[in-house]
């Protein structure tokens, strides 16, 4: 696939965003916004891409804390979980940090930026509305999978077996994928699954 890559760590937390771009378009989508956006954004200018889309693994703040301004800069719009949806009711946030005006996605519902066709992945545990993103041989993890981790399960909306079933599910998927992580907590910033497979104990587990 045509595609523009670049893992960007951000913030004091080990966070990564990702950007990717569609080389014929010249537009660009965002994986969780979070920490500095605007870093996100003096990248996509170097590289004369056009931020259209901002997707979020889940709300937790550093991910999501970045969205809302980096929306207003450059007009995109912004996906998450319909299963999301019930936390704009909710008087305490738990740590969520909730877009103003976003867009809501069904389960396994393909999405895209340019001409790059993917899909959203349900994969509830860390948080119950928690999606995977691929296109491509990339698939971004956000706080599900880590390298050589996986994400705590004693948040507010967190589910330690549903955890193990989408842990499961991931052991399904090709091995070719590269995993691109919410966090640098591993020994290397990325990683093909099937060495993932081998080296992480809970997907062994699982």
């Amino acid at each position: 696939m045509n595609i523009f890559f670049e893992q960007v760590k951000v913030g004091n937390m080990e966070n990564f965003s990702y950007c990717f771009g569609c080389k014929k378009t010249g537009e660009m989508a965002i994986v969780d916004a979070g920490f500095e956006p605007e870093k996100l954004l003096a990248l996509s200018q170097e590289k004369q891409y056009r931020i259209t889309k901002i997707f979020l693994t889940h709300v937790h703040y550093d991910h999501s804390g970045g969205a809302d301004w980096l929306s207003k800069k450059t007009g995109a719009s912004i996906f998450l979980s319909e299963k999301s949806r019930w936390k704009y009711g909710e008087t305490e946030k738990h740590n969520w940090i909730l877009p103003e005006n976003p867009s809501f996605l069904s389960e396994n519902q393909e999405i895209s930026f340019g001409e790059v066709k993917g899909k959203s992945i349900p994969s509830p545990g860390h948080q119950n509305d928690h999606l995977l993103f691929q296109w491509g041989e990339y698939l971004c993890t956000g706080d599900t999978l880590f390298i050589g981790r996986i994400g705590r399960t004693d948040f507010v909306d967190s589910d330690p077996e549903a955890m193990q079933k989408t842990l499961q599910m991931i052991q399904k998927f090709p091995n070719n994928l590269l995993i691109c992580p919410g966090h640098n907590y591993g020994e290397v910033p990325l990683r093909r699954l099937g060495e993932e497979k081998k080296k992480n104990p809970f997907l062994r587990a699982a």
